[in-house]
């Protein structure tokens, strides 16, 4: 069955016929796909991706997050990329570990401590180390699988599993409905709704405590709205 197939019984929920092996190697098959991208544009990447008004809504977003954290808190970047969060919440005093997917990405943040890992196996860190969680733009890059402990269900399990109790949890993502490779950069993307966000983070004892819908002005139609969702471990 191709990939494509794959991403049409997706849409539809129509995945009663697949085993969880099957689904897990279209995950890992979407997630290869995603990374050679970023990989073959990584350095053109990093000198186009601060755009004024993006970056402007980006720190606003982690101002706001940051105020919300105790002092000396330890926060965990969830895909890194350019390294812009990291500074961020050094800079406020925090200490800062990160995990980054692609290989690129990671060389060029050898410089912190960043483990090159996926989103969806946060082996590397201890349950409840972490005070607070920062992922923009991370999970949707992952399929969203209702019901199966893969995709963004297994990011959200492994990041509630890495957060103290009361711990804190930010994640952006692009708003809308349904699943699609994008052809011009063959990176997968997975839509999300303000209620599927919700329903995500309370089946993994996360409650919702701040939702925005974002408007980047910026961006193709396409890409303009956004949501925000901080969420705290009960």
């Amino acid at each position: 069955m191709s990939i494509q197939t794959f991403l049409e019984d997706l849409n539809t929920g129509n995945l009663k016929g697949y085993t969880d092996a099957e689904l897990q190697q279209y995950e890992e098959e979407l997630t290869a796909l995603t990374l050679k991208s970023y990989d073959d544009f990584a350095e053109s990447y990093l000198k186009t991706v601060h755009t004024e008004d993006l970056t402007l809504i980006k720190y606003q977003e982690m101002e706001i997050f940051a105020a919300r954290l105790p002092k000396n808190s330890h926060i965990l970047i969830l895909a890194a990329g350019s390294g812009d969060e990291i500074t961020f919440f050094k800079e406020k005093g925090f200490t800062v570990e990160a995990i980054e997917p692609s290989a690129a990405f990671a060389q060029h943040l050898k410089g912190h401590q960043v483990t090159h890992g996926t989103l969806t196996d946060l082996s590397a860190f201890n349950d409840s180390s972490f005070d607070a969680a920062f992922c923009h733009a991370g999970i949707l890059h992952l399929p969203d699988v209702k019901g199966h402990n893969i995709g963004a269900e297994k990011a959200f399990s492994e990041v509630s599993r890495t957060l103290k109790s009361k711990g804190y949890l930010f994640q952006h993502v692009r708003a809308g409905s349904g699943a699609y490779i994008q052809k011009e950069t063959g990176r997968f993307f997975q839509l999300y709704s303000e209620d599927r966000l919700k329903e995500l983070g309370e089946s993994h004892g996360l409650k919702t405590v701040l939702a925005s819908h974002i408007y980047k002005a910026p961006l193709p139609e396409s890409f303009k709205e956004w949501i925000s969702m901080t969420y705290q471990k009960v």
